[in-house]
């Protein structure tokens, strides 16, 4: 498991204790796994986002995997396939996946970096912090967003704002905070490194797609 004690104490909550008669006259107690109340019966993330394997650094890697894990067990999701993308744009685009617009976000950050990597002798880019900004730029949306209605976090927090606090709780490195803060104009941060820009840029694009395609839809 990746966490802390109190990512542990989380799943401890969830055995329960079981008698049984052992051979020799012996009685042990054995504990059986259950989700307990409130646990998340979410898909784990790395299924959810297989683009995580993309990550070659294995500590930054089962970082994003245990902002995630924190985010489903802490935020206003138990199931993180459920979350929408964003409510107040549904009355035009219908009811949009975050999932598939982070994995979308990803894709593009990954061509735009691999694109550049290669045509571009002299330019250094840390794909693998591009992969795991793309990854984390919307996290903030489980806390933002409660049945379909925006939350006092995104009202007082504008997003992403909230991000930070969520991936500083984690030990992850400014350069990619700065990344995930720098995604969204409503941070009032603008990019100030090639990965942050990509990823802004990814992001930019994804968006355009999906009002594009609705607007394609709307022509059928």
């Amino acid at each position: 498991m990746v966490g802390d004690f109190s990512t542990a104490a989380r799943w401890l909550i969830g055995l329960e204790p079981v008698p049984i008669e052992v051979t020799g006259g012996c009685r042990a107690i054995i504990y059986e796994s259950r989700l307990g109340d409130g646990m998340s019966s979410s898909p784990a993330i790395a299924d959810v986002f297989p683009e995580v394997d993309e990550i070659e650094r294995d500590r930054l890697r089962k970082m994003v995997l245990e902002a995630w894990d924190s985010a489903v067990a802490d935020g206003n999701f138990d199931d993180i396939t459920e979350v929408p993308w964003w409510p107040p744009h549904e009355n035009v685009v219908g009811a949009e996946n975050q999932i598939q617009h982070i994995r979308d976000v990803t894709a593009c950050a990954i061509a735009i970096t691999d694109t550049l990597t290669r045509r571009r002798s002299g330019l250094s880019i840390d794909r693998d912090a591009v992969v795991a900004g793309a990854l984390l730029h919307d996290i903030s949306k489980l806390y933002e967003i409660e049945d379909r209605e925006l939350t006092a976090h995104h009202e007082l927090l504008p997003h992403p704002h909230y991000s930070i606090h969520l991936l500083n709780e984690i030990g992850f490195s400014t350069e990619i905070q700065h990344i995930v803060l720098a995604h969204s104009g409503r941070s009032g941060v603008a990019p100030k490194t090639i990965e942050a820009k990509i990823v802004a840029v990814a992001d930019e694009i994804a968006v355009d797609g999906i009002f594009w395609e609705s607007l394609h839809r709307l022509k059928e």
